[in-house]
C-alpha cells in the first residue's frame, strides 16, 4: 500500500517520448498537426509511422525535403523532438523482426530458379515469395501495402553498383530495413549433350554476363540480354536451342532440365552480391547493435561543398562505407558562370545508427550546407 506521503513518479521526458512512440508506431494516419510534405520536395515524404520513429531521435528537420517541424499530438505537444540525451533505442523493439512471420511477404525483380530467389529463401526460410517481372514493380507492391519486404541488387563485388537500384531508392517511400551479403555462384548451363564448343549463343541477365566478361570471351561467344537467368533457360528448354547456353543458378538447371557445364563460371571469386531489404517502416535501433545508416543528399554550388558535406563525419570519427554519385535527373545540369555542369546527388552509407548522438549531429551539421537531405534507413547487416 502507498503511505499517506508517498508521491506519484512524474513521468520523464523519455518515458512520454518512448509511450508516444509505442502509441503511433501502428498508426495508420498522422495527428492534424503533422504538416504534408510541400508538392515541390525532391523526393516523396516517409510513411507517418516513420516519421514518429524517426523524429524522437533525428534532428527535427532531417527527416523531411526542405526541412519542416514535427509537431507531436496534443497530449504531447510540450514533449521536445530534438536530438534526445541518451544513447540507444526508445524502445526495445526491432520491426525488421517482422520477416520472422511465416505469412510474410517478400518480393523481388526475377522467378523460380534465379540468384535472388535463393536469397530470398536463404535470408527469409518461412516466407511467402512473390516474384516480379522488373524491381519497380516489386517496390510499388510493398508500397501499396500488398507486400510486407522487397529486396534489391544494390551492389556485386565484381562489377560495382547497380545504378538503377539508387534512382528506384530515391523514387520510392520505402525504408531500407536489412542488407544481405551473398556469396553468388554462376554456372554455365546448356541441354543435355551440349559441350562448351557446341555453344554460339549465351542468355543471361546484363549484370551476370558482366560478371563473367573473361570466361565469355574465352568462349567466342556472342551474349544475348534477358529479364534473368531463369528467364534465358526458359526459352533455351522450350526451344530446344542445342547452341545457346545461360548462365545461371543449378536451381535453373534444375527446374528447366539443363546440364551445368561449369560451376563457378563467374570471373572473380568470391563473388559477392550485396541486397537491401525495404520495407514501409523504419526499424528503431536496438541498442549495443551495429548498425548501417544510408542517406541521400544534394549540394549548393559552390568550391570545396563535398569536401564540407563529407568533414562533418570525419570529425565525428564515423566511417564511411560508401559513396555514389548519381546525375540529378530533377535538375540535370547546373550552370556556373557560363558554363554547364552536370548536377550530382550523393548516396552515402556509414556505420552508425540514427540513434547516436555523434550521427545525430553530422546529420544536423549536412543539413546546414545541403540542398536536400533524406535518410533512406537504419539497418543491421547479414551475411549468407
Amino acid at each position: 500500500m502507498k503511505g499517506p506521503g508517498h508521491r506519484r513518479r512524474r513521468p520523464s521526458h523519455q518515458d512520454q517520448t518512448a509511450n508516444w512512440v509505442k502509441d503511433y508506431l501502428s498508426s495508420t494516419s498522422p495527428p492534424p498537426q503533422v504538416p504534408a510534405l510541400p508538392p515541390d520536395a525532391a523526393s516523396p515524404s516517409m510513411s507517418w509511422p516513420c516519421r514518429a520513429a524517426l523524429a524522437a531521435f533525428l534532428p527535427r528537420s532531417i527527416c523531411y525535403l526542405p526541412a519542416i517541424v514535427l509537431a507531436p499530438p496534443p497530449k504531447l505537444r510540450a514533449a521536445r523532438f530534438s536530438a534526445l540525451p541518451w544513447r540507444g533505442p526508445l524502445v526495445s523493439t526491432d520491426l525488421s523482426l517482422e520477416t520472422e512471420r511465416s505469412s510474410v511477404r517478400v518480393t523481388y525483380q526475377g522467378s523460380p530458379g534465379t540468384v535472388i530467389e535463393a536469397m530470398v529463401l536463404n535470408a527469409f526460410p518461412n516466407c511467402i515469395a512473390a516474384p516480379q517481372k522488373r524491381s519497380e514493380g516489386a517496390l510499388e507492391t510493398v508500397q501499396s501495402s500488398l507486400a510486407d519486404k522487397a529486396v534489391l541488387t544494390i551492389e556485386n563485388s565484381s562489377i560495382g553498383s547497380f545504378h538503377q537500384s539508387y534512382d528506384l531508392l530515391l523514387s520510392h517511400n520505402l525504408q531500407i530495413v536489412q542488407e544481405v551479403h551473398m556469396d553468388v555462384e554462376l554456372c554455365l548451363l546448356a541441354l543435355p549433350g551440349v559441350q562448351k564448343d557446341d555453344l554460339q549463343t549465351i542468355f543471361s541477365h546484363p549484370q551476370d554476363l558482366a560478371q563473367c566478361e573473361h570466361s565469355l570471351s574465352n568462349l567466342g561467344v556472342s551474349k544475348k540480354n534477358v529479364d534473368h537467368g531463369a528467364a534465358g533457360a526458359e526459352i533455351i528448354s522450350k526451344q530446344n536451342l542445342r547452341g545457346a547456353g545461360v548462365i545461371g543458378s543449378a536451381r535453373a538447371a534444375e527446374l528447366y532440365g539443363l546440364n551445368i557445364l561449369e560451376c563457378n563460371f563467374q570471373d572473380a571469386s568470391p563473388n559477392v552480391t550485396r541486397y537491401l531489404v525495404l520495407a514501409r517502416t523504419a526499424n528503431i535501433p536496438k541498442e549495443y547493435e551495429q548498425y548501417k545508416t544510408s542517406i541521400v543528399f544534394g549540394l549548393e554550388e559552390g568550391p570545396g561543398t563535398l569536401h564540407k558535406a563529407l568533414v562533418a563525419f570525419w570529425k565525428r570519427d564515423l566511417n564511411l562505407t560508401k559513396i555514389e554519385s548519381r546525375p540529378n535527373r530533377g535538375k540535370p545540369m547546373r550552370t556556373l558562370g557560363t558554363e554547364k555542369q552536370f548536377n550530382y546527388i550523393f548516396y552515402v552509407d556509414f556505420e552508425a545508427s540514427v540513434a547516436e548522438i555523434p550521427a545525430q549531429n553530422a546529420l544536423k551539421e549536412l543539413e546546414e550546407i545541403a540542398s536536400f537531405l533524406r535518410v533512406l534507413g537504419c539497418y543491421p547487416s547479414t551475411r549468407i
